[in-house]
């Protein structure tokens, strides 16, 4: 009988699918000034998203605005799969998956617990910039080695 349960959970494990890795981003646009970015505070911010966008929905030119006004960084990924299942089945994905093209990050606090993240996502088959909170800390922006 247990053999026969471990069979059946070890051909669950493997149906089941590897979640996907983050990769590097293959673009930045930075609001630092002569700062530098932190590449892993991104990471930290996607991977922690709290999976419930917030109902607004900015244009380009407000996540624009709140960058230069506050500093931040925008980093760009060719159709990112993102864990998300909740935001994912509202932009129409079946998978699981949001596709992300852009995230964007004002400079906040290194203690920050809690914080706003703009994620460009396609959107039944547009793409849109949606708004989500993220327990992901540290500041994006750091400064310059000397």
């Amino acid at each position: 009988m247990r053999l026969r349960a471990l069979g059946a959970a070890l051909l669950i494990a493997g149906c089941t699918a590897a979640p996907v890795r983050i990769a590097d981003p293959v673009a930045f646009e930075t609001f630092c000034g002569a700062r530098t970015i932190q590449p892993q505070v991104l990471k930290s911010l996607l991977t922690s998203a709290d999976d419930r966008p917030l109902p607004e929905m900015p244009n380009e030119i407000a996540v624009r605005t709140a960058l230069r006004n506050h500093g931040g960084v925008i980093a760009y990924w060719d159709d990112q799969p993102l864990a998300l299942p909740q935001t994912a089945a509202i932009l129409g994905e079946r998978d699981g998956y949001a596709r992300l093209r852009a995230l964007a990050v004002t400079v906040g606090p290194a203690n920050d617990t809690s914080r706003r993240i703009y994620l460009l996502v396609r959107d039944h088959s547009l793409v849109r910039w949606l708004v989500e909170h993220s327990a992901g800390s540290g500041s994006i922006c750091t400064a310059a080695k000397s």
